[in-house]
């Protein structure tokens, strides 16, 4: 079973025996366990890693600029559409709420709302995990 923990480079986990596992592994593991199906969508850290790397610094700071500049284009245009998406649902579900009579058992639109705050939660973990994979080689660029 999966235990959450708090770790230094995340809000969230859920990966047994992190110990000192280097942050690209975990956020690979991660996003593999939360979200595989936004997997296209979240920041490709290994590529920016990458550019990071690079001998030639000039060459790096133009690369890992436009790289990033794109990546963060990539998960708002997702982040902005999940969150249109999700607007749109909410105002479903009050709706449902607003029609259930005093004798209609509840437990369908409870059960939609479970789902709905699971879809909620799922995004802000992806919002968390995307940022913190911004904010390490922001850093090391930095430095």
């Amino acid at each position: 079973m999966l235990e959450f923990i708090k770790d230094d480079t995340s809000s969230f986990g859920a990966i047994p025996s992190e110990g000192t596992m280097k942050f690209g592994k975990r956020f690979r593991t991660k996003i593999s366990i939360f979200m595989p199906e936004w997997e296209s969508v979240c920041l490709l850290y290994k590529d920016l890693k990458q550019l990071l790397n690079q001998i030639d610094p000039a060459k790096r700071d133009e690369g890992f600029r436009q790289f990033l500049k794109n990546e963060i284009e990539k998960m708002n245009e997702f982040f902005s559409g999940k969150e249109e998406e999700y607007r749109k649902r909410f105002q479903e579900l009050k709706d449902e709420v607003a029609e259930l009579s005093s004798g209609e058992d509840p437990i369908h639109v409870i059960m939609d709302l479970l789902q709905f705050h699971n879809q909620l939660v799922l995004l802000l973990h992806y919002y968390v995990l995307n940022c913190d994979g911004t904010h390490t080689p922001r850093i090391k660029f930095i430095t």
